[in-house]
C-alpha cells in the first residue's frame, strides 16, 4: 500500500513539472509578444511624430508665405512651401493633404527603384508604415499621378481613406 501511495506522488510530481514547464512557455510567449507589441506601437507613435514634424513645417511655411502676400520665388522649380524639405530630400515629389483626415505627408519619386519608400521614411531610415511614393512610370505632367501607401491599421497613411465609403463623410469632404 505504500508502495503505491509513493508511486501516486511520483506520478503527482512529475505532472506538475509539466504544468510548470508549460506555464513557464506560455508566461514567455505571452512577454514576448506582449515586448513585441509594445515595441511596434512605439515605432508607429515616433513615425507619425516624424510625419507631424514635416506638415508642422510645410503648414507654418505656407502660412508665412500667406502673411507675406504669397509672392515668394520658386526655386529649383519646387514651391516655397516644400522648399527645406527638397533640400532635406530631392526625392520629394509633392505633398499629399486631405483636409479632415489624418493623410498630411510627403509623397516620394525614385524612377529607378520604385518601392524604394515601401519601408523608408522621408529620411530614408527604415520604417513600416513607409512614406506614400509615386509610381516609377509618373512623371512631371504625365497628367496621371498613382500615388502607393499602405493603409495601416493603426489608423495612419491611408487608412483614412476608408471613410470614404460612408456618403456623409464624403459629401462634408470631398
Amino acid at each position: 500500500n505504500k508502495m503505491a501511495s509513493f508511486g501516486g506522488r511520483r506520478e503527482f510530481q512529475r505532472k506538475s513539472h509539466w504544468k510548470f514547464f508549460l506555464f513557464l512557455i506560455f508566461l514567455t510567449a505571452f512577454l514576448v509578444s506582449g515586448g513585441l507589441l509594445l515595441r511596434n506601437l512605439y515605432r508607429s507613435q515616433q513615425e507619425q511624430a516624424a510625419y507631424d514634424a514635416l506638415a508642422e513645417q510645410v503648414h507654418q511655411m505656407e502660412k508665412q508665405i500667406a502673411e507675406a502676400g504669397g509672392a515668394l520665388p520658386i526655386e529649383d522649380g519646387v514651391l516655397p512651401q516644400y522648399q527645406a524639405l527638397w533640400e532635406k530630400n530631392q526625392d520629394l515629389a509633392g505633398w499629399l493633404s486631405i483636409e479632415g483626415t489624418a493623410i498630411d505627408y510627403p509623397v516620394m519619386h525614385t524612377a529607378q527603384d520604385e518601392e524604394y519608400y515601401l519601408r523608408r521614411a522621408f529620411d530614408r531610415s527604415n520604417s513600416v508604415s513607409g512614406t506614400p511614393f509615386l509610381a516609377a512610370g509618373c512623371f512631371t505632367g504625365c497628367g496621371n499621378y498613382i500615388i502607393y501607401g499602405h493603409n495601416m491599421k493603426d489608423g495612419s497613411m491611408f487608412a483614412a481613406l476608408l471613410n470614404y465609403a460612408d456618403d456623409t463623410f464624403w459629401e462634408e469632404h470631398p
